[in-house]
Formats: structure tokens, sequence, C-alpha cells
């Protein structure tokens, strides 16, 4: 199987190298590699927050409530913002959650 479809396999074999490598200098590449590693993961997660504005009062999982762009029209049936979204609530309109 790829290394694409099961990228533990690569990322086991890279890990286990480096821990069982005596030298200081493996270790720190290890962590290195750790810290990018995490940083990578939440650059990913944010790169999929959308920004979200208010166009109305109203109910927080109502489509009519928001808009992609400050002023703009509403967005599709059933899309509401999530957690990790970015929302801004706009003109001293007021959203409920439920």
């Amino acid at each position: 199987m790829s290394l694409i479809l099961r990228p533990y396999k690569l990322f086991t074999s890279v890990f286990k190298k480096a821990l069982h490598h005596p030298s200081i200098t493996n270790r720190v590449h290890f962590f290195r590699l750790i810290l990018t590693s995490a940083i990578l993961t939440l650059l990913a997660f944010s790169a999929n927050a959308a920004t979200y504005y208010s166009r109305q009062s109203g109910n927080w999982n109502s489509n009519t409530t928001w808009s992609l762009s400050s002023g703009g029209g509403s967005v599709g049936a059933g899309v509401f913002p999530v957690a990790g979204d970015i929302v801004i609530i706009e003109r001293g309109y007021s959203n409920r959650c439920g």
C-alpha cells in the first residue's frame, strides 16, 4: 500500500529511527520534526475556517442570519458558523443559539 494511504507508516519509521539513535543531533532533529508537524497540523486546521458576517438578528443556525461578506446576501440552506469559524456580529445585531 502506498504511503499516501498510510502516512502513519512513514511517521513511525522516521520516529523510531530518531529515537533509537544515540546521537544528540538526531534527537534535536526528531524534536524539530515533531514541532514542524504540530505547526503544519495547526495551519491545516486554521485554513478551513470560514468568516461569517451577521446580516440580521436571528437564530445562530439559520442561514438567513449569515453572509460570507459584509452586507452580502444570505448563505446557502443549512450553512451557518461552526466551531473554528470566524464570526463578526455587525450593526448591533444579536444572535442566539438554538
